[in-house]
């Protein structure tokens, strides 16, 4: 990853090569569509995988066989599936009103030969709600990170647009108008978290460029915390002991001076 990441450069015609050609953009906005693109991806996989599961329902349901849960266990599993389905809901991934979570308390009377049915439609909800986890987990990790560290702002994950900054009054800040320190971050963490591919090595070059001293101090901890989600090794260089902190363990010193 390079020191300057605020600006990204794409040729308009693969065929020109010149200058003039040449188109420049900034990366936050680049970060932000390829965030839309990562949205519609999930969303994709989650319609044709509802789909497939929908219409094989009746034959599974006659002939497979799908052990009846006891009535505690099917409330428990159906009691995280609202959980998760409300933190999709909370991160922008799901609208509000496209799933709902289901009564629990209605079960209480259900007849005990109902309970297979339900038993299969717990299984499928969960199947079709993995194909969110990856997204959602890193989400997770970026929402996080940029509002811990956004002073007076909100960041929040859209649809349409990848990410929306919130000032105060929930007045909508457009990303070009952040500090290069803040629009440095979302590239960064974005890259990290959705461009890396697991098992890459990844060289990290001065992250501490246009970072406040309070964000250089948190890096370390949320770059490891990152690559153990994500599955990555790297190498970075600082000149920032902000960035090391105490983990003199992982720091190796190059002296310029001959001995």
């Amino acid at each position: 990853m390079e020191t300057n990441r605020l600006f990204s450069h794409a040729m308009k015609n693969s065929l020109m090569k010149n200058d003039e050609n040449e188109q420049i953009t900034l990366s936050v906005n680049k970060c932000a569509k390829q965030l839309t693109l990562q949205i519609s991806k999930s969303l994709k996989n989650y319609g044709e995988t509802s789909q497939a599961l929908d219409q094989s329902f009746p034959h599974r349901f006659i002939n497979a066989p799908t052990p009846s849960m006891s009535l505690n266990d099917l409330k428990n599993r159906l009691q995280l599936l609202s959980q998760k389905i409300y933190i999709l809901q909370e991160q922008g991934i799901l609208d509000s009103r496209s799933l709902q979570p289901f009564d629990t308390e209605s079960l209480d009377n259900v007849e005990h030969n109902k309970l297979e049915i339900m038993s299969l439609y717990v299984n499928d909800s969960e199947e079709k709600l993995k194909t969110f986890d990856e997204l959602s987990n890193k989400v997770k990790l970026l929402l996080e990170s940029l509002n811990k560290k956004f002073s007076h702002k909100r960041i929040a994950l859209s649809k349409d647009k990848g990410l929306i900054v919130y000032g105060q009054d929930d007045i909508e800040i457009e990303l070009d108008d952040l500090s290069s320190g803040e629009q440095h971050e979302i590239v960064l963490l974005f890259e990290l978290l959705f461009k890396v591919q697991p098992g890459t090595l990844v060289l990290i070059d001065e992250p501490e460029l246009s970072l406040h001293v309070s964000w250089q101090k948190v890096f370390l901890p949320e770059l490891i915390s990152i690559s153990d989600n994500v599955g990555f090794k790297s190498i970075l260089a600082t000149h920032s002991p902000f960035i090391v902190g105490d983990r003199f363990d992982l720091m190796i010193a190059l002296d310029s001076e001959e001995k």
